[in-house]
């Protein structure tokens, strides 16, 4: 009877010294939270239960509106202190209603929203606001618009550094390629005085010779970033019909698309009319996009070039001024290896590459897609696509009639064949 005693005496004493340490843990977790959400320069307000009673406010939060979680204890009373015209508060919570109901629709998480807030002392601050679900905790976290812009402003400056330090590197780089490029056609060729090369020697001299062309592109390519980037590139439109500017792409193009002996099927709609466009800016866009048809088609495959004068409103609405009742559309398609469906998020990103690209092809910068969406932006026109990996890619670009306007800048962007 003793010794059962004392068991369970035992079991008791381990039981309670397991509480003990959960207790412990519990109470250790909770400082580590409180430490990293009271360092975040978020404003933060955590609601929990059925009627969202406060949980923890930050001191950020405390510091910027000026209310302690005493005076705001669930969020229907922070949103009437908030936004103490009802009106206001009325269009708040039914806009956070219908981001919510989209993210558990879509999967993906809250848009951000901006708002004003109405402080404590009267004062009022545009906060673009987060949210996020945590099974029955919902947390709000806010961000002062001022700090916001204080903080982009200085990634701008580094941006602009960082396009500055490429754009000096890369015309540093420019004319010892160039000359490299030169002396080895030179030897190709075997002009003036120079002795043909033997079949070795050519083999050789090819292999530096188109080294020297692919590192030549990729300097191009880095310069036309840095100036889109800095926005120095001019914009010289004319008068000029956009399949004009594809004919002279696929005349740029036409050794490769030989040497894979693909299909090319064009269709221009007659109807289109002349716009004021920039001939070169439009060729950058062009040569991108139907230089990754050709590279990423396998050979004897087919590439398509169809435009099209539309006045389909699901597809102008694509453009960032729905003004125009038409606009034009040229679709670029090919039977290629397609993009990953977990990855098509990132095609415009500037240095991305589909892991199924890298293991098939070495040549590509990453480069050519995010000048060809920032060239586009720019022109207030839409550019989107897409694709089933091992089907192949349809590019779509929505050119709007109204044209581009003159824009004097340092220099042109390079066309980069």
């Amino acid at each position: 009877m003793k010794s059962g005693s004392r068991a369970e005496k035992s079991e008791d004493v381990n039981d309670i010294s397991k509480e003990s340490l959960l207790e412990k843990r519990l109470e250790l977790s909770e400082s580590l939270f409180k430490i990293v959400v009271d360092s975040t320069p978020l404003a933060i307000y955590i609601a929990r239960g059925l009627f969202q009673e406060a949980e923890y406010v930050n001191k950020r939060f405390i510091e910027l509106f000026g209310y302690k979680i005493k005076e705001v204890p669930t969020i229907s009373r922070w949103y009437k202190l908030a936004y103490p015209n009802p009106k206001y508060r009325t269009k708040i919570i039914k806009e956070w209603e219908r981001r919510v109901r989209a993210s558990n629709k879509s999967g993906r998480s809250v848009t951000p929203m901006e708002s004003v807030v109405t402080c404590k002392d009267g004062t009022k601050k545009t906060i673009v606001w987060g949210f996020n679900n945590m099974g029955e905790r919902n947390i709000l976290f806010g961000q002062y618009l001022t700090e916001r812009k204080k903080v982009e402003a200085e990634q701008k400056r580094i941006d602009l550094i960082k396009s500055e330090f490429v754009s000096i590197a890369s015309h540093q780089l420019r004319t010892p390629l160039t000359s490299i490029r030169w002396q080895s056609e030179a030897l190709l060729t075997g002009t003036g005085k120079i002795v043909k090369p033997t079949k070795d020697q050519k083999k050789y001299i090819k292999t530096i010779h188109n080294s020297t062309l692919r590192m030549i592109r990729l300097v191009n390519s880095l310069l036309n970033v840095a100036r889109l980037e800095a926005g120095t590139f001019s914009i010289d439109p004319e008068q000029l019909y956009i399949s004009q500017v594809l004919k002279e792409v696929l005349t740029m193009l036409k050794p490769k698309i030989r040497e894979k002996r693909l299909k090319v099927e064009k269709y221009y709609d007659s109807d289109v009319p002349r716009v004021m466009m920039d001939r070169n800016l439009l060729s950058v866009v062009f040569l991108n996009i139907v230089s990754n048809a050709i590279e990423y088609t396998g050979k004897g495959g087919w590439i398509k070039i169809e435009e099209t004068h539309t006045s389909d409103k699901t597809i102008l609405s694509r453009l960032r001024h729905f003004n125009d009742k038409t606009g034009i559309l040229i679709k670029i398609q090919d039977s290629g290896m397609g993009i990953p469906l977990n990855q098509q998020s990132d095609i415009f990103t500037k240095l991305f590459r589909a892991d199924n690209i890298k293991t098939t092809s070495e040549s590509g910068s990453g480069l050519g897609l995010y000048m060809a969406k920032v060239i586009i932006d720019s022109m207030h026109g839409a550019l989107w696509f897409d694709s089933i990996e091992n089907v192949g890619t349809s590019f779509y670009v929505l050119l709007p009639e109204g044209g581009m306007k003159v824009r004097k800048g340092s220099k042109q962007l390079d066309v980069v064949s």
